[in-house]
């Protein structure tokens, strides 16, 4: 699976948990789209529904992006030599965000190549399991031991790879949530040519880049948005319609300076 089919099953998974918790969800023909990323055609027009992360720490949805990249290519590597099934979780350090692109295929063989290694010496009963740290991973050219915190692996009958990651809740988001919305507003013309009113939904996931414990605060905020409806997605918790006021009207320089701001 790609890194684009994973983003769009992750969306598709978002979408299904917010319709599923909302008792007044429009009843209508759903179609996915793009800008906004799904549209419910009902008998009273087309509401669209547009999808977002909230991000809490930039630096850290970097590290958990090239973390995904790199792992997922090192699996796919690992699965076309037909190597036995194993269960492995990574975590990685911030030195991966220095990595250059075109060095990934090379890490990503190297690590799918050390879980084979570890697996052929130490693994061969079901339910084994070992971890390792740095100085106990290998010397390679790669110089995987200075990426790599720690790698767990366990004989559990699946090949299943993923991330581990540590971090901590932000209780007060309201600034995120904020310029969350602000960012979404420079798409808003173009998606109501596609439908007549449209909601935002702001996904906080349990990854320390989005991870939120949202006080009273943050959820009783009145928040600036021209959207329909606003809702926070706080999983496992039931999604928050927030309070919202409009009147906002972007210039030209406004539009600009939230564009370059994404860049």
């Amino acid at each position: 699976m790609t890194i684009e089919e994973i983003k769009k099953e992750i969306e598709n998974n978002n979408f299904e948990w917010f319709r599923k918790r909302m008792p007044d969800f429009p009843v209508g023909e759903v179609s996915k789209d793009e800008r906004p990323d799904f549209l419910v055609k009902t008998n009273n027009g087309i509401i669209g529904i547009d999808i977002t992360e909230l991000i809490i720490q930039e630096n850290q949805r970097k590290l958990e992006a090239m973390s995904e990249k790199i792992i997922n290519l090192a699996q796919k590597y690992y699965k076309l030599k037909k190597w036995p099934d194993i269960e492995v979780k990574f975590n990685f350090n911030k030195s991966i965000t220095n990595l250059p692109k075109k060095d990934y295929d090379k890490i990503a063989r190297r690590i799918a190549e050390l879980v084979h290694s570890e697996v052929s010496k130490n693994l061969t009963t079901p339910w084994n399991w070992c971890s390792l740290i740095p100085y106990e991973l290998p010397e390679t050219p790669e110089k995987i031991s200075e990426l790599i915190n720690c790698i767990s692996m366990i004989c559990s009958g699946e090949n299943h790879w993923s991330i581990t990651h540590v971090g901590f809740a932000k209780l007060d988001p309201i600034k995120n949530i904020q310029k969350c919305i602000d960012k979404k507003h420079t798409k808003l013309k173009e998606y109501l040519t596609k439908c007549s009113t449209c909601w935002l939904l702001i996904v906080a996931d349990s990854k320390p880049s989005s991870f939120i414990v949202p006080n009273e605060e943050s959820l009783n905020n009145v928040y600036t948005s021209n959207f329909e409806r606003t809702y926070l997605s706080n999983y496992p918790n039931q999604p928050s319609l927030l309070n919202t006021q409009k009147n906002v009207k972007f210039t030209d320089n406004e539009h600009e300076n939230l564009n370059n701001s994404k860049k």
